[in-house]
């Protein structure tokens, strides 16, 4: 099934974020008209620079979210709550699982045409290496997932729950898994920038584990293309093409940010970073500190681990392709 229609309204949640207004851009471009969930002033000037309709709501309040998707013919939901900035694992189980629902709900009591959940790589992540791993491949055991990527778990299984009743209801739900994402306007990247310049940052390992990595131009085009093309149930990775070492990829962009290159070769062993992550985890359960640690079990496998994905299934059925090079991605990053 494919969406035609021009100058309808879509409902998108996390449109003030990174990739989120450049999903903005990309479904302006299409010809879409954009309502996007905001909960700041900041955000409303945001969404607004980027093209959309700020939309005051809660993602926890069911009737501000079908009165926000009422005659939208797509939502997309792509704002979520990180580790490093969740108050605690509640926190984030809220944001990413009972949210999910909520809006799921809402789009399916409005008879939306679909539904996109933007989702993560890290729902494979079992702390083994993985290579080339396809949207079929089994979820692991939720138990074996970090905070945040188990909360990711939980909501598509939801969805995928949902899917199978489609009897019920005609509204199309798909999933989008991303793995790591950049490009200019990164404000993770900012953020990493100014640890490494304080000489806060450090490699776990030898870093020259490999990763999947897609350019925000380009997920922002095959996240529409998912709501305009996908079926019912449909789950899609999303990636650049061929996958990158960490080490290289992360200090091409310190330098293009900044950084200088001698700032950039202090290593934590990788036995040295999960014996950090226990012990912080039982610090902050003793005492009760607001916040997560700032080194997780997710943080240590992404970083020690390889992990790739396969999007030959995005770019067979959806036509995906890249909008821009890494070349060219590399090229936006400003230089000091």
């Amino acid at each position: 099934m494919e969406i035609h229609n021009r100058s309808k309204y879509v409902f998108l949640t996390g449109g003030s974020g990174f990739v989120g207004q450049y999903i903005i851009r990309e479904l302006v471009a299409n010809g879409y008209r954009v309502k996007a969930l905001s909960r700041s002033a900041e955000s409303d000037k945001t969404i607004t620079a980027a093209g959309g309709t700020p939309t005051r709501c809660s993602m926890l309040d069911e009737a501000q979210l079908e009165q926000a998707t009422e005659g939208c013919v797509m939502v997309i939901h792509c704002a979520a709550k990180l580790e490093t900035n969740a108050s605690s694992v509640q926190d984030l189980y809220k944001d990413n699982i009972t949210a999910t629902q909520l809006i799921y709900n809402a789009s399916r009591t409005n008879k939306v045409e679909s539904f996109v959940f933007i989702s993560t790589e890290g729902v494979l992540m079992d702390g083994k290496d993985v290579i080339d791993a396809t949207e079929d491949m089994p979820l692991p055991p939720l138990e074996q997932l970090g905070w945040y990527n188990e909360s990711k778990a939980k909501a598509e299984n939801y969805i995928l729950e949902q899917c199978n009743q489609q009897q019920q209801h005609n509204m199309r739900a798909m999933i989008v898994r991303l793995p790591l994402v950049w490009g200019k306007g990164d404000n993770v990247l900012t953020q990493l920038t100014q640890m490494a310049n304080r000489l806060s940052w450090f490699w776990i390992g030898s870093g020259n584990n490999k990763l999947s990595i897609v350019h925000v131009r380009n997920a922002a085009a095959g996240i529409v293309l998912a709501g305009q093309k996908g079926d019912n149930g449909d789950i899609f990775h999303l990636t650049d093409g061929e996958p990158v070492k960490l080490r290289p990829f992360f200090t091409q962009r310190f330098i293009k940010m900044g950084v200088a290159a001698w700032k950039l070769h202090m290593t934590l062993p990788v036995w040295l970073a999960w014996a950090m992550v226990w012990i912080m985890a039982l610090v902050w359960r003793v005492f009760r500190l607001k916040g997560l640690p700032i080194l997780t079990k997710t943080g240590v496998i992404y970083c020690s681990k390889s992990f790739t994905i396969n999007d030959k299934k995005a770019r067979t059925k959806l036509a995906y392709r890249n909008v821009i090079t890494f070349a060219e991605g590399m090229d936006e990053l400003r230089d000091k």
